[in-house]
């Protein structure tokens, strides 16, 4: 249990004195910070059974799984699955550019959206200023992309 002392008169006049400094007696020594209230973590102990539990019940089932299975591989299991489909092709095929320049136009953009979140929350508080702020953020951000779409980065049927 955790009670606060007070250990004179705050140091500013204008505060009260839930206001000034404060210690915590726990175990009876004062301590100038809060020790941990034992409420507080008898309030967590039902998550850390969970958490406990549910690693427990994961570890099982996987030395269960390894203890019970047959391990007899066949060629036709060591396939790469590909959809129940028999593959096509070796497993170490080259894949187009394409495929990772889209991928990262797409976290570029993705990212840069991200930004128009903090801005829309304090908005009022920015008046014109963050208004021509992000206007200019969004032309730059519109500049790019009719930039890559010039460019065909976004064209499928472009060899």
């Amino acid at each position: 249990m955790i009670i606060p002392i007070f250990t004179g008169p705050p140091a500013n006049k204008n505060l009260t004195p839930l206001e000034g400094q404060t210690y915590s007696l726990c175990f009876g020594h004062a301590w100038p910070h809060f020790a941990f209230d034992s409420d507080m973590l008898r309030s967590y102990l039902p998550i850390l059974v969970q958490l406990i539990l549910v690693s427990l019940v994961g570890f099982a089932i996987i030395a269960l799984s390894y203890l019970v299975g047959k391990h007899k591989p066949t060629p036709e299991k060591l396939m790469p699955y590909e959809c129940g489909v028999r593959p096509t092709g070796g497993a170490h095929e080259r894949f187009p550019v394409k495929f990772y320049l889209v991928a990262m136009l797409f976290i570029l953009f993705d990212v840069e959206v991200v930004f128009l979140y903090p801005w829309a929350v304090i908005y009022r508080e920015l008046l014109f200023f963050g208004f021509f702020e992000m206007l200019t953020f969004i032309l730059v951000v519109l500049a790019g992309y009719v930039y890559i779409w010039k460019k065909g980065a976004l064209d499928w049927n472009k060899n």
